[in-house]
């Protein structure tokens, strides 16, 4: 059976997405750590080819990458890290929010004690199977798989027409999150939590509409990125 973890976004939508399992961050662990291996050995091989003798500024040259791997994994890659990408899953913040450096900094920190067997134990006795770190930075691993083009924005064509001009009224944030929920399967399923979504866009873009509310939030979308496109 799927697990689901319900994010609150900062416009009091609710977000539902499919938790990673333990196996999953599991596997991905053991795959980052196999980069890391890799990562040493081929060092290690390297100088040892080169006829290179290790130094102190060579610790340094092969042990950085090692240290802060994950910290700078997360920070470029969305979320996530090489094994994460593999298994499709990537960090999340609980209120729905992008996770700042900030965050990701504290994931970082706590492995110092959040080893595997640690990291383990605690998933298991936490509702949302978060470690340390997670708790701590108040993230947890979400799937992202699935993710479909059901919900994709059409190109704008010439010759469009406006139906909200008030669109613009959004702001980058709620596009995000917007787009979100319109390109997740999970989400979709959600009527009531699309209700509200589409409830919440009329109210800051004094709009009104009878159409259904994916169609609403879709020609909505394709009213702002028209609008934005036009400041630029």
């Amino acid at each position: 059976m799927l697990s689901y973890i319900e994010i609150q976004t900062t416009q009091n939508i609710h977000l539902e997405y499919e938790m990673a399992s333990i196996g999953e961050r599991f596997v991905a662990a053991l795959f980052d750590r196999l980069v890391l291996f890799s990562w040493v050995m081929l060092c290690g091989w390297g100088f040892n080819v080169l006829g290179i003798t290790l130094s102190a500024w060579l610790f340094v040259v092969i042990g950085a990458p090692v240290l802060f791997y994950f910290l700078l994994c997360e920070l470029l890659f969305n979320g996530q890290s090489i094994g994460k990408r593999i298994m499709s899953v990537r960090v999340a913040k609980m209120d729905g929010t992008v996770p700042s450096l900030g965050d990701y900094f504290l994931r970082w920190i706590f492995r110092l004690v959040d080893n595997i067997g640690v990291a383990v134990v605690c998933m298991m006795f936490t509702p949302k199977c978060q470690r340390l770190g997670d708790l701590a930075a108040k993230t947890c691993v979400v799937r992202i798989k699935n993710v479909t083009q059901l919900a994709k924005i059409p190109e704008i064509k010439s010759g469009y027409t406006v139906t909200y001009d008030t669109a613009t009224l959004l702001n980058d944030h709620d596009v995000v999150v917007i787009k979100q929920i319109i390109s997740n399967p999970v989400t979709l399923r959600n009527k009531t939590g699309m209700k509200k979504l589409a409830a919440k866009v009329k109210a800051i873009t004094q709009t009104s509409s009878d159409a259904p509310d994916l169609d609403y939030l879709k020609k909505i979308l394709e009213d702002y990125n028209f609008l934005a496109g036009k400041l630029d």
